[in-house]
């Protein structure tokens, strides 16, 4: 009787898991190339000058984003860091371009981060085109329509050629 109710439970408990709702199947590579298409996109928003710039900048960040920029505080909130920016989009010729070299996508599709290398490009003080080059690391979330915003960005510049 004992091996009798003890299969009856394994019986039903594969059939309860059979019924069991299976959560949804994350496409990874759907989502990376989704990622990988809105740093292409946040690029071009970001270049435009000015105000514009500097929204286009903050826009492709979460209401409560972080950034850990090089050499200055924390900036803390979609609309400081636009503030922040905003010094760059009204320089002089400023241009950025990035790219990422490594997007991982948790395996539920909620989180992400993604590595990647930059160059600032503007002039300085006395009216010369200075470049500095960098990396940085972003994790992004997904938000509840479907897209991907950054929650975190960290960035800073590599060493100049020489040293």
């Amino acid at each position: 009787m004992k091996k009798q109710v003890t299969g009856m439970i394994v019986l039903t408990a594969l059939a309860l898991a059979g019924c069991a709702p299976s959560a949804p199947q994350v496409d990874i590579e759907a989502e990376k190339a989704a990622i990988e298409k809105i740093f292409g996109d946040w690029v071009e928003a970001t270049n435009k000058p000015g105000e514009e710039g500097a929204e286009g900048y903050a826009s492709f960040m979460t209401e409560d984003g972080v950034s850990l920029p090089p050499n200055t505080e924390r900036i803390d909130g979609r609309a400081d860091l636009r503030e922040w920016f905003l010094q760059f989009t009204q320089a002089e010729d400023f241009s950025i371009s990035w790219k990422a070299t490594s997007i991982e996508v948790t395996a539920d599709g909620k989180t992400a981060y993604a590595i990647g290398t930059d160059e600032v490009s503007q002039k300085d003080d006395q009216g010369n085109s200075v470049s500095v080059k960098g990396k940085w690391v972003d994790i992004l979330k997904k938000q509840a329509d479907g897209s991907w915003k950054v929650a975190v960005a960290i960035w800073n510049s590599d060493p100049p050629a020489g040293e």
